[in-house]
């Protein structure tokens, strides 16, 4: 063949490939169906085995709600609308429930520490169990029948320790329960046995009844370190905050439903009473700083009023005059007006440095609490920018889960959050200004309050000289008045808010004991399962496929070669087998002289049909090779020159097949008879023919076998047999060896141009294919097309099988698999 043909060739084949469709990979799922099945199979037996063997995971959970406490006392119009808040307020919550002081107060009553690691019977039988002193007794209540049978603590008291204890208790045959450190087997106690023991050892106790041990039971425990008792209950342990509500809810996994709910209550009760003690102790030191400065002045204004009245007494002054007492008012007056500015100054001043240094080190911070508190859904700007930048934030967060910082995407978002931030800022910058005109004004009334406190300190500084003193006294005695006052409301405040308004965690539900587990899915598990399957399945049909060097379907010829399908032969049903493995005559060895076996003689018309264009062209001698043994070659051969025959034609067969001839076989030639190789061998002009029956059908058998086939074959004399035979036949079918193997076809085509492959499913190599092709076009033969030799229904593609159907659904299921 020519190079512009393998072009052509190629182009085909990619044309071909091209033409795949669903329905093709479908077929070829399907006739995988056995594999793709056992993929499946085996996938639910290992998701159903999970399942069984997997110990069942419960959850129980409390949900709480932070309660907003507001002071019972008035404030001042800007300290109302400017008072800071924290917007990771429930976060910080979420982080207290999961700290030492409320989970390490659960180990302790719980007794989560105590853990019984493994227990022993007399008969070497032993339990490894690793349970913690709750879940314990919950195992051996689940099971029954271990109730009677395990040791049963009643009483267990112990401290919290930062070094863990090993510990081991034995009946020995002496009839006493001795109690061993574990690590070094070095007894520690005995006591006498009775089938209700009470330990102690150190700062253990330890009463147990276990009324069915006998001597050589032992129990294995420890009391653990109390941080890695917190630790173990941490991993179970679960805190999340409900959406962008005041909710959060405390979850606990346990392999027992009761100790998740018994573990999931105490440490609700256990965070309520830390958070509680925190308030408390927030205020009693609070309490205590007020009834200090209280008692302070309280002291002071006790003096001052003792030093007023003692220089009343001693100067006999009883009242002063209407102006001097106006001075001495107006002076008080100005006095704790400047005080009480002091202090807001202070304040505003703080609150002020505290927002720029949030400003500082975040971009902006948390005014939401300038939206009026109203009963509609309506939102400030400022709270519906601080929502975009919390999505934006979160989206960023799952984006760095698939994507890496530098992805367009990532930058894109983070460009995002920036814009918002500078909004947020601008609303910032806003109050910031706000704050600064607020402390500018305190600061100028604080300027002026100390102008007209120097003024009237003028007044009274001209007054007589016991005025002046009576002054000074009434002012000091006016100004601790007003200071104990303040203090004494502040008091009484705080002991309100100790005593009413202390608690601002509430449980909204509280644990209840679960009913299904939630691990392992048994219904998702084996859903997975079948998926799992059914994509393990597929991998291992299409590695099945890519790894497999035979040709399975008559779709994967088409799909690689551009040669034509000249007909497809189905596999033989058993019932043909077994005639053919028990044949006696020539009848019995050829399906075309079997009667009625349409769906075995009909391809043979088909290839008949395909083969008139080479006739009218003047080509009638065709080789027939394949590319591996046992393709059923020769017996193509043998049938097709039966339904040649049939017709009326004249056909000659000639084995070429010198070194595993064959054709003797099917019409039962006599090994004595002489054939080709005797005719190129020795000074013969003719060769002798033989004629199985009345049909015009000769045969030139090999006459026995020769290892120098292909010198006979390339004779002169082998050259001029067929060009002085092709006038007499129409057609003549030469059985050649495989291409692949020997070079006999090869020589053939020095003369004979003309070749059909025989392909078998499942036993013929792409790659033999392939290099049967190339070679065959090396020595510019030309491949006519392929004969599909024992193809299955499921190795056919739908255009075929429709013109096979009939007669398939009977042989079929026959076929031998």
């Amino acid at each position: 063949m020519s190079k512009n043909s393998s072009i052509n060739r190629d182009d085909r084949s990619k044309t071909k490939r091209d033409e795949i469709n669903i329905g093709e990979i479908i077929e070829h799922i399907i006739r995988k169906k056995y594999t793709l099945l056992i993929s499946i199979i085996i996938s639910l037996a290992i998701m159903s085995l999970y399942n069984n063997l997997t110990k069942p995971v419960y959850q129980s959970s409390v949900t709480f709600k932070k309660e907003n406490i507001f002071e019972s006392r008035s404030k001042d119009e800007f300290g109302e609308m400017f008072s800071l808040k924290t917007m990771d307020e429930i976060d910080t919550e979420t982080e207290i429930l999961k700290t030492r002081t409320v989970l390490g107060k659960a180990v302790e009553e719980l007794h989560l520490a105590f853990i019984i690691e493994k227990i022993e019977f007399s008969d070497n039988k032993s339990h490894k169990l690793d349970l913690n002193l709750l879940e314990y007794n919950n195992y051996i209540n689940q099971e029954g029948d271990k109730y009677e049978l395990m040791p049963q603590f009643l009483n267990v008291s112990f401290p919290s320790s930062e070094i863990a204890k090993y510990y081991m208790i034995e009946i020995n045959e002496d009839h006493h329960t001795r109690v061993y450190d574990a690590h070094n087997r070095k007894l520690i106690e005995s006591y006498p046995y009775i089938s209700l023991v009470e330990i102690k050892v150190a700062s253990l106790q330890l009463l147990f009844n276990w009324s069915n041990g006998d001597a050589g039971c032992k129990i294995y425990f420890k009391i653990q370190n109390v941080n890695n008792a917190i630790k173990r209950l941490q991993d179970y342990c679960a805190v999340e905050r409900m959406g962008k509500t005041n909710l959060y809810k405390f979850s606990m996994k346990s392999n027992y439903p009761k100790v998740s709910q018994l573990v999931t209550n105490k440490v609700a009760e256990k965070y309520q009473e830390a958070r509680l003690e925190q308030k408390k102790q927030s205020i009693q030191n609070s309490h205590s700083f007020i009834d200090e400065q209280l008692n302070d002045i309280s002291q002071k204004l006790k003096n001052a009023e003792e030093e007023l009245s003692n220089y009343k007494s001693s100067h006999q002054i009883a009242i002063m005059d209407e102006s001097s007492k106006d001075i001495i008012s107006s002076l008080s007056e100005l006095e704790s007006e400047k005080i009480k500015t002091d202090l807001q100054l202070t304040e505003y001043q703080n609150k002020l440095k505290e927002m720029e240094r949030e400003i500082q080190d975040k971009g902006y911070f948390d005014q939401t609490y300038l939206t009026p508190i109203t009963g509609s859904d309506s939102r400030s700007p400022f709270s519906g920018l601080l929502e975009q930048l919390s999505d934006a934030e979160i989206k960023r967060l799952e984006l760095l889960q698939k994507r890496k910082e530098t992805h367009p995407d990532v930058v894109t978002l983070d460009e995002q959050i920036a814009k918002i931030k500078m909004k947020l800022a601008e609303y910032n910058e806003n109050t910031i200004t706000s704050y600064k005109i607020i402390i500018n004004s305190l600061q100028k009334k604080e300027s002026n309050l100390r102008k007209l406190i120097n003024e009237y300190s003028t007044k009274v500084e001209k007054l007589p000289e016991q005025e002046t003193r009576l002054a000074e006294l009434m002012r000091e005695k006016n100004v601790y008045e007003k200071m104990f006052k303040l203090l004494f409301d502040k008091r009484e405040e705080l002991r309100i808010a100790e005593f009413s308004k202390l608690q601002d965690v509430i449980v909204v539900d509280s644990a209840q004991l679960p009913n299904d587990p939630i691990s392992p899915r048994k219904a998702l598990n084996l859903l997975l399962g079948m998926i799992c399957g059914v994509v393990f399945g597929l991998v291992a049909i299409l590695a099945q496929d890519i790894l497999s060097r035979k040709i399975k379907t008559v779709g994967e010829i088409e799909l690689e070669y551009p040669f034509p399908i000249l007909a497809i032969l189905p596999k033989y049903s058993r019932n043909i087998k077994k005639r053919i493995h028990n044949a006696k005559i020539t009848e019995d060895f050829l399906v075309t002289l079997m009667g009625d076996q349409l769906v075995y003689t009909e391809p043979y018309r088909v290839l008949r049909t395909k083969l008139k264009s080479n006739l009218l062209n003047g080509k009638n001698t065709f080789i027939f090779t394949s590319c591996e043994e046992n393709t059923g070659k020769t017996t193509i051969v043998a049938n097709f020159a039966v339904s040649l025959a049939r017709t009326g034609k004249m056909v000659l067969i000639v084995d070429c097949d010198l070194r595993k001839p064959k054709i003797s076989t099917f019409y039962k030639i006599p090994k004595s008879f002489p054939g080709l190789i005797q005719f190129l061998s020795n000074d013969l002009d003719t060769p002798n023919y033989y004629k199985p029956f009345k049909e015009n059908l000769n045969i030139i058998p090999a006459g026995g076998n020769v290892e120098r086939s292909s010198e006979l074959l390339g004779s002169d004399k082998m050259q001029q047999l067929l060009l002085n035979q092709h006038n007499n036949y129409d057609y003549i079918l030469l059985d050649t060896p495989p291409v692949t193997k020997i070079i006999d076809t090869l020589v053939l085509g020095e003369y004979i141009k003309d070749v059909i492959l025989v392909v078998r499913p499942n036993h013929t190599y792409k790659d033999s294919l392939l290099l049967a092709a190339e070679e065959l076009e090396q020595v510019n033969m030309k491949i006519l097309g392929f004969i599909i030799n024992a193809c299955t229904k499921n190795q056919m593609p739908a255009k075929y099988k429709y013109g096979y159907r009939y007669g398939y659904e009977y042989h079929d299921k026959e076929s031998v698999k």
